[in-house]
């Protein structure tokens, strides 16, 4: 009885959720430990990201967007989060790392098609990170460029070796912020991150992007067996699915 109750009671908060969603743009905190024994623990709050969405959409980033003027697809919502996590320190961020600089080749998995604006989110993250260094790599070389605070690099995330041989060009760590954008499979994602976590320093913040639900399993799986803390945020937007809008967030302590 009293886990009829706690059901009937999780439906209704839900369908009272759903009305708030269609309306609001909201996150939800999933406690990764929580995730397997059935249970979910949710927080919601409304944020300002306005400025650093702007950025995404002044670049052509779909990580966040204002009046989604830049591309044909229903963009991210990420930078509530980014914004939520970010940016009470932005001024504080040293160095940032991306995989994925955004590849237009459609012969490659994970491109963003033929209208996607390669370096956009590297050239948003020096704007809203204006003292830190950015550093991001690709599998697509004809992309790769240097800019003014831009640094970028050849990898292949399936490559345990080539990823190595990228942070022996990189010559360097103590990353306050990592984030896999590239190849979006589990395989892929684990692989970056055992090769690249020690480059991130202590307190560090680690996140992997476009979290589906088919992948879900398969990462939480992994990083359940490891000395981090872990949470996933789905960034709840209208009509679109909650699926592929979610962020897994691990902390180096």
């Amino acid at each position: 009885m009293k886990n009829l109750i706690k059901r009937i009671d999780k439906n209704i908060f839900n369908n009272f959720l759903a009305k708030l969603i269609s309306k609001y743009s909201f996150f939800s905190l999933y406690n990764s430990n929580d995730y397997f024994d059935g249970t979910t623990v949710m927080k919601y709050k409304i944020l300002d990201s306005l400025e650093l969405n702007q950025h995404f959409e002044k670049y052509g980033s779909d990580k966040g967007h204002v009046n989604n003027t830049t591309r044909s697809w229903p963009p991210h919502n990420f930078a509530d989060i980014y914004s939520f996590l970010f940016g009470s320190r932005r001024y504080e961020i040293k160095k940032v790392f991306e995989m994925g600089i955004g590849t237009n080749d459609l012969s490659l998995p994970s491109n963003m098609g033929s209208y996607g604006s390669s370096g956009a989110s590297l050239r948003t993250w020096r704007e809203y990170f204006p003292n830190a260094l950015i550093v991001g790599a690709d599998i697509d070389r004809s992309i790769l460029f240097q800019e003014e605070r831009i640094q970028t690099y050849y990898v292949d995330q399936l490559d345990k070796d080539s990823i190595g041989e990228l942070w022996q060009l990189i010559g360097g760590g103590n990353f306050d912020i990592m984030i896999d954008d590239g190849l979006h499979t589990v395989e892929a994602a684990i692989n970056l991150f055992a090769c690249s976590i020690h480059f991130l320093k202590n307190n560090g913040t680690y996140i992997i992007e476009d979290v589906t639900t088919q992948r879900l399993g398969g990462l939480m799986e992994y990083f359940n067996t490891k000395p981090f803390k872990t949470a996933l945020f789905s960034a709840h937007r209208a009509n679109y699915k909650v699926g592929d809008n979610m962020l897994l967030v691990i902390q180096k302590a």
